[in-house]
C-alpha cells in the first residue's frame, strides 16, 4: 500500500509540474486535453504546444521517437531463440 501511495504522489507532482493540475489538484484546461491523448503527459504537452506554435511535424517525430520502445530489447526465457531486427541470438542462463 505504501508503494501505491508514493507512486500516486509522484504522478500528482509530475502533473503539477507540467501545469496539468491546479493547486487544488483539479485538472486544468491543459490537463483535460492531456487526459484525452494516448501518450505520456509530457509528450502530449509537447504535441499540444507544437500545434499552437505551428511546428507539429518535427515535434511529432521527436515525441514518437521518445515514446517508442527500443526495438532491440526483447524479453525471452533463459534458453530461447530471440529474433530482433533479423538477428537471431541464443540466450542461455548458464553462460551468464
Amino acid at each position: 500500500m505504501g508503494r501505491f501511495c508514493s507512486c500516486t504522489v509522484f504522478i500528482f507532482r509530475c502533473w503539477q509540474q507540467i501545469d496539468a493540475l491546479d493547486p487544488f489538484e483539479d485538472l486544468t484546461e491543459l490537463g483535460h486535453h492531456l487526459a484525452d491523448l494516448p501518450v505520456e503527459p509530457r509528450y502530449g504537452k509537447m504535441i499540444l504546444y507544437s500545434v499552437v506554435l505551428k511546428c507539429l511535424d518535427p515535434i511529432l517525430t521527436i515525441a514518437c521517437a521518445l515514446a517508442y520502445k527500443d526495438p532491440c530489447w526483447c524479453h525471452s526465457f533463459s534458453l530461447t531463440y530471440t529474433r530482433c531486427w533479423g538477428v537471431t541470438r541464443y540466450k542461455s542462463s548458464m553462460l551468464q
